[in-house]
């Protein structure tokens, strides 16, 4: 049911706002709740662009990593036929 979370609705819990500043207005306190989802992942037809750009860049980092330990891997197993 936390899909179906409409703005208007009388509770929201307010802890998985995340730290939001104490100053913010009552309705965009219930808008942040709300934006803050624990919903099932997406499709990434469903996303929306800047998610599917958060999706890209995270894979890309994760592609980087895996290279840079490939790499290490390699050097180690030349050094050790080295010697």
């Amino acid at each position: 049911m936390t899909g179906d979370r409409n703005i208007n609705r009388k509770q929201v819990n307010y802890r998985k706002a995340g730290k939001i500043k104490k100053k913010l207005h009552k309705q965009q306190i219930k808008k942040a709740a709300l934006s803050n989802k624990t919903t099932q992942p997406k499709t990434i037809e469903d996303m929306t662009k800047k998610d599917r750009r958060e999706l890209v860049k995270k894979q890309k980092k994760l592609q980087k990593k895996q290279k840079k330990r490939d790499l290490k891997e390699a050097a180690a197993k030349e050094i050790e036929e080295e010697i």
